[in-house]
């Protein structure tokens, strides 16, 4: 799930989601953020190893979209020395497009996180199922390859995510998510871009720092975002709440294109059940995968980087 800031309250007025608890008003100093198939032959995963316990979700803070903070008595979910080593197959794909070749795409939360909850699916459970649908539809039609950070129902931190998409020299990854909403009739689908850096900190760009990891490719994930957005509404029909930049811890671990899609709200009745249908789930796959296909075609055609 994917938050902000509350515009009416005074910057150290946050909303925050407790776990298990709803929706809740306080007032609090700046909190650390937490975030918040099959895979065929072109398919990596992150694992978790057997017995691994993993941190409980921590409080919330409704501005980004993290993993709780890593505990530092327990190893890594899935290291990344320990991960499949790549194929002949995976290595020298049939068909590379010169822009986009590597694709990593994340189903966010898993294992002890669930995510945002609701009586129909668990977030961590509808991430993962449209993730999967994704990659059989980009099977057979896309020339490069395609990478998921977990195939399973594990919890591999955002730094494990981070350096899988990295070693794996991604061009672009996509974080699918679902998300919550302040109000019950909120619904549809959102996505969010690194902001540029004069964004991020109020700065000017022409004096402010240079932008760093994705950040540095703001313009391209909107542009990529964009696409998604517009795949997604028409293969689903669904309400098109826009392309919004925002700070994102992911988005500061990665460098090149980053875009998390917030597919629909969990807390929306009318809304949840359909994100707990297959059929649903395989429409919201369908408008990435399309998404995802059109932008590699025009890297393609016009030769150049995403």
């Amino acid at each position: 799930m994917f938050t902000r800031n509350c515009p009416i309250l005074k910057p150290t007025k946050r909303l925050l989601l407790a776990a298990g608890m709803g929706l809740i008003l306080a007032v609090l100093p700046a909190a650390r953020p937490s975030e918040s198939g099959e895979a065929g032959r072109q398919v990596l995963a992150a694992a978790a190893p057997d017995g691994a316990r993993l941190q409980e979700p921590e409080t919330v803070v409704m501005e980004d979209l993290t993993l709780p903070a890593p505990r530092t008595d327990v190893p890594e979910e899935a290291p990344l020395e320990e991960l499949p080593p790549v194929s002949p197959a995976q290595e020298t794909p049939a068909e590379r497009g010169p822009g986009i070749n590597t694709i990593v795409i994340d189903a966010g939360h898993g294992g002890s996180d669930p995510g945002c909850t609701s009586p129909a699916i668990l977030e961590k459970d509808f991430a993962l199922a449209v993730a999967r649908h994704t990659v059989r539809l980009l099977e057979g039609s896309f020339g490069g390859r395609v990478v998921l950070t977990r195939t399973q129902d594990a919890n591999p931190t955002l730094e494990v995510r981070a350096r899988l998409a990295k070693a794996q020299k991604a061009d672009l990854l996509i974080s699918i998510h679902a998300g919550a909403s302040i109000s019950p009739s909120g619904q549809g689908f959102e996505l969010f871009v690194p902001p540029p850096t004069h964004l991020d900190t109020g700065i000017d760009a022409s004096t402010g720092p240079k932008a760093s990891g994705a950040r540095r490719y703001a313009a391209q994930s909107a542009d990529i975002a964009g696409v998604l957005a517009r795949e997604l509404a028409n293969a689903t029909g669904a309400i098109n709440r826009g392309v919004r930049p925002a700070p994102c811890r992911l988005f500061d671990a990665v460098n090149f294109p980053c875009i998390v899609i917030e597919a629909g709200s969990l807390t929306n009745y009318a809304e949840a059940p359909k994100l707990a249908d297959e059929g649903y789930q395989v429409k919201l796959a369908q408008g990435i995968a399309d998404g995802i296909r059109a932008c590699a075609a025009g890297a393609a055609r016009d030769g150049g980087a995403p």
